[in-house]
């Protein structure tokens, strides 16, 4: 099976614009697991002689957070080979207490008490006579510290539900770029705030005077309208059509071919719209796309010019050397490119013949050449704006 051709440009321009922050053929950044994180080179992880120690992960017992621990709390120790690791040790400065490890597993955890320490950030490691472990970063919570499960944003309303634990208290939830919310909470399970104007996507945490809680990602998001404008689509019923933003995320399509979405606000994003011909219980085709641009409001209007760009964009990915500010005006540059309207003409018009040709699997040759051929005339255009100043660079 034929694939899209790789741009070998693209490496080079990413990795002069976003430099790669490893060094050195020998150390691996930690990766992520099912049971959390994973240090594998050796000295991110056990330094123990004979391999023993290798990474250790805490799973708070009330939250179901990731390297979280609560004081004098049960937590599931997840380490690999953990031999006869008797100990586990917290540090923080001159500040540290161990506890054992228990040899026995319940459902194939160790289960550990967390040791009585202060609310902070402690390096953990396990301890085998005069071995030590690589460290791992863990949050140390009191009983009474917030913590984080899920949330959920309404971009209609601007409203951020937070669910979780010891959320009545007076708090400071923080979010990535900078926007804090001060509240007492009334509900224990339950905050409800309005997601302040600085925010970007990244990390956001609960705080309070018992100690800090887990770190859950929160990527804002903003209304949106999508107007469906594509000529050839025309009378298919709009209960079968949906529209796409994400993994799942669905919105439905009305009578007047609008859709109401939710997208990231500070990234680029790709709506596509999902024909489901033979009804919900089978798999839908990808009749459409457009792109939705960072910091950009207004109605996006989905047509085959902007199915022929979101396909190409998904090659090409010029967000990755191309700053957010200067993302919108790249696409809008971008749809009147010849190649890419001769690729919307090429979608539109084998469209009228089989619906399915965008997710047609393997995809013709002529549909691959033709989003070859336009997604190295992207990538050239990029490249020739990016230096003569046109667009700004992605900061490093």
């Amino acid at each position: 099976m034929k694939s899209l051709r790789v741009f070998p440009q693209i490496v080079a321009m990413v990795a002069l614009l976003v430099p790669c922050m490893t060094s050195g053929s020998d150390v691996k950044k930690p990766v992520l697991t099912q049971g959390g994180l994973e240090h594998r080179a050796a000295d991110r992880g056990a330094l123990a002689d004979d391999g023993t120690l290798q990474y250790l992960s805490l799973v708070d017992g009330l939250s179901n957070a990731t390297e979280t621990c609560e004081a004098k709390g049960l937590a599931r120790l997840l380490a690999r080979n953990v031999g006869n690791a008797t100990q586990l040790l917290l540090e923080q400065g001159d500040t540290r207490a161990a506890v054992k490890v228990p040899r026995e597993r319940e459902n194939g955890y160790h289960l550990v008490h967390c040791p009585d320490l202060p609310a902070g950030s402690y390096t953990a490691y396990l301890i085998e006579g005069t071995k030590k472990s690589g460290g791992a970063t863990v949050l140390l919570r009191r009983p009474s510290s917030p913590s984080i499960k899920r949330t959920s944003f309404d971009p209609s309303t601007g409203m951020v539900t937070i669910l979780g634990a010891n959320l009545n208290q007076p708090v400071l939830v923080k979010f990535a770029g900078g926007g804090v919310v001060k509240i007492t909470g009334s509900d224990p399970g339950r905050l409800v705030i309005t997601l302040p104007s600085k925010v970007t996507e990244g990390p956001m945490v609960v705080s309070s005077e018992s100690g800090n809680s887990n770190e859950l990602m929160f990527t804002p998001m903003r209304s949106e309208d999508v107007l469906i404008s594509i000529n050839h689509l025309a009378g298919i019923p709009t209960d079968r059509l949906r529209v796409e933003v994400g993994k799942g995320n669905l919105h439905p399509v009305d009578e007047l071919g609008r859709a109401r979405i939710g997208m990231p606000l500070t990234s680029v994003g790709i709506a596509n719209l999902l024909f489901y011909k033979n009804g919900f219980a089978e798999p839908p085709i990808v009749v459409g796309s457009a792109l939705t641009y960072p910091q950009s409001f207004g109605v996006i209007t989905m047509t085959a010019d902007t199915t022929a760009l979101a396909t190409v964009w998904r090659v090409v990915r010029p967000e990755r050397a191309v700053d957010a500010r200067s993302i919108a005006k790249l696409g809008a540059y971008a749809l009147k490119m010849p190649l890419i309207r001769d690729l919307a003409g090429l979608i539109r018009d084998r469209q009228l013949q089989n619906l399915g040709y965008l997710s047609d699997r393997p995809r013709s040759p002529e549909l691959e050449g033709a989003i070859t051929r336009a997604g190295d005339a992207l990538f050239e255009e990029v490249i020739t704006m990016l230096e003569d100043g046109r667009l700004a660079k992605k900061a490093d």
